[in-house]
């Protein structure tokens, strides 16, 4: 009677481990499971390019463990400037069909950041989502907790986001036009200085005083790109489109330059006849709230404008280095380094009036916000308990203060994150009052 007892425990037992202990998927108490990205490279070969994709397949389970994408084709490369420096690399993928990655949509590109600096892995998804809430933006980034596995091995937890880019589902602006008049998806960006493939006056332009290091910060044209030879039939063709490439260069550049010198020169009629006046507003103060360290957007600082339509700040993007993580101190002053707000700052009232109006309405929308990182540490426990045994809080990572290295638990450093966004919300609210 005993064994047979002892029989029936061990098959329950079997049945439970094969259904949920052999699924790569960490499961916590509540059911919920945290879904899983697996990559397979041909011939198992590392990543080790941010040019070059390798062919892969790509499997993505959700987060009720059920099969989304099976062994589907893409390619993966690298992606990232100073996070792909570091041990635990960014990935971006591109399928050669549209796909949807835990979306109700589909597109081919997704990335997929490491948040490696970042102990509670979520100041990026904290930031994008406080965006979705503003009224400024037309579209933010989603962001997705996964776990990753390439070629077997795990890597730990990653956030799944969409790529920066024109689509019907993204940055939503016509695309494909010869036009002048047409959609245009700007990056400042200086990193193409280093960008071998970058030309000036073909792939990006520089504004002479706007300048970083003494070396003019390059603007980078996302979209439209310059014309590739290989895509027409005949010399004739691909002549025509690079001319028509060039007059749209040269178009926005000229509109670009002349909102940074009416902003420079404070002449802020003019700026707003060029420009959403709401989505500049916004931008600048989430970077704020945020006290991001890249404030001074020389990269990841993206711009766009539709036919017909005035320029837009955004999307959003780059937040891990946000929060505490290099400044301490959510009562700093506000951080004048990016000429764009500088500008903006100085141009009288009705910028200021517009910012600070902006800071009371999202107060209880960015607290809210951050207590909902409680929930998504819950439901992705034991993942991030996975994570952080390969990649361990006590890692002190470049530029990381003293401050955050002290804190050794995770929910140290989640109450330290959510706490500071909103200390440095209040001390806006404070320090900002003649604003009003």
């Amino acid at each position: 009677m005993k064994i047979k007892n002892l029989l029936i425990i061990l098959l329950c037992f079997l049945s439970v481990f094969f259904a949920t202990g052999c699924n790569n998927n960490s499961q916590n108490k509540d059911g919920n499971i945290t879904p899983v990205i697996k990559i397979i490279t041909a011939n198992n070969a590392p990543i080790v390019s941010k040019e070059d994709y390798l062919d892969a397949k790509i499997t993505l389970s959700d987060n009720k463990g059920e099969i989304n994408l099976d062994n589907v084709d893409a390619g993966v490369r690298g992606r990232g400037n100073y996070t792909w420096t570091l041990d635990k690399k960014g990935y971006r993928i591109k399928f050669n069909k549209k796909q949807a990655m835990l979306s109700d949509y589909k597109c081919k590109s997704w990335a997929l950041l490491p948040n490696y600096t970042d102990k509670t892995l979520l100041r990026n998804y904290y930031a994008l989502n406080v965006a979705k809430n503003m009224d400024g933006f037309a579209w933010s980034s989603n962001a997705e907790l996964v776990e990753l596995y390439l070629n077997n091995e795990y890597l730990g937890v990653y956030l799944l986001c969409d790529q920066t880019q024109v689509n019907e589902n993204r940055v939503d602006i016509e695309e494909g036009s010869q036009d002048v008049d047409t959609g245009y998806l700007i990056e400042r960006d200086v990193n193409a200085l280093s960008e071998q493939d970058k030309v000036e006056g073909r792939d990006y332009f520089v504004i002479n005083n706007d300048k970083y290091l003494d070396n003019p910060i390059p603007y980078v044209l996302k979209s439209p790109e310059y014309p590739s030879e290989k895509d027409y039939d005949s010399d004739e063709e691909f002549e025509v489109a690079k001319t028509a490439y060039m007059a749209q260069f040269n178009y926005i550049k000229d509109y670009i330059t002349s909102v940074f010198n009416a902003i420079q020169s404070g002449d802020f009629e003019l700026f707003s006849s060029l420009c959403d006046v709401n989505s500049f507003v916004d931008y600048f103060l989430l970077d704020q709230m945020f006290l991001n360290f890249e404030i001074d957007r020389f990269s990841s600082f993206f711009m766009h404008k539709d036919k017909g339509g005035k320029l837009v700040a955004g999307p959003v993007w780059d937040y891990d280095l946000s929060a505490g993580y290099v400044n301490p101190d959510p009562e700093s002053d506000l951080y004048y380094s990016n000429n764009w707000f500088v500008g903006l700052a100085n141009s009288g009232t009705e910028f200021k009036k517009m910012y600070y109006a902006k800071l009371e309405s999202y107060g209880d929308m960015i607290n809210a916000e951050g207590k909902k990182l409680y929930d998504v540490y819950e439901r992705n426990k034991l993942a991030i308990n996975r994570n952080n045994k390969i990649w361990p809080i006590k890692t002190v990572i470049y530029p990381m203060n003293d401050k955050i290295s002290s804190l050794k638990t995770y929910k140290a450093q989640l109450d330290y994150l959510v706490n500071y966004v909103s200390a440095r919300h209040k001390s806006l609210l404070n320090s900002l009052s003649d604003w009003k």
